[in-house]
């Protein structure tokens, strides 16, 4: 084999510059398998996802991101064992705004829940009564989706993420002020 590329001299060299010749080819080689290998795996993805409308420093703004429609309408309550998402964070509370990052994610379509956890205690909270099931604290959800009675679809909330980075707004407010303010497309604008 190695006569291809000049003749073993015993020192461990080859003559007539078979060893330049060898080095070359398994450079070569390493190049192309390491170009195969890395055009074979999918490039990764960072989100990052930047939360306005903080309303304090007390508590922790919680971010869910879900990969489905299946686990989307289970994340109104972090704490309960029902509670699924492709991935949360936990951010301690800045008034006005925080940043959460999520990296190494495959490409693809997703879909974020906020929560503004004023009271710390891991779940959005709702008002018993005039106004049952309506959301007390602040949250938000991607592309600012949101529905006057129940969670918006995850359709209208999801976004796509691509590699190296795709970075989204996301503006916490109560229910209250999302059913008085002009929505977007409306006449009032």
């Amino acid at each position: 084999m190695l006569a291809a590329f000049g003749e073993w001299n015993g020192a461990g060299m080859a003559e007539r510059g078979g060893g330049v010749r060898l080095a070359a080819v398994l450079v070569l080689l390493l190049a192309t398998c390491g170009h195969a290998l890395a055009a074979g795996k999918p490039r990764r993805a960072e989100l990052r996802v930047v939360i306005s409308g903080v309303a304090s420093d007390k508590g922790h703004v919680l971010v869910a991101l879900h990969a489905s429609a299946k686990t989307w309408y289970t994340d109104s309550d972090f704490a309960s064992a029902k509670f699924r998402a492709y991935a949360t964070r936990e951010l301690r509370a800045r008034t006005g705004g925080v940043t959460a990052v999520f990296r190494g994610l495959p490409p693809g379509r997703y879909a974020v829940t906020v929560i503004d956890d004023e009271d710390d205690n891991r779940r959005l909270d709702r008002w018993l009564y005039p106004f049952t099931g309506t959301p007390i604290e602040r949250y938000g959800n991607s592309n600012n989706a949101w529905q006057l009675l129940g969670k918006p679809t995850f359709k209208d909330a999801s976004i796509e993420v691509s590699a190296p980075v795709t970075e989204i707004h996301v503006r916490l407010s109560s229910q209250l002020s999302k059913a008085l303010s002009p929505r977007p497309g409306s006449a009032a604008q």
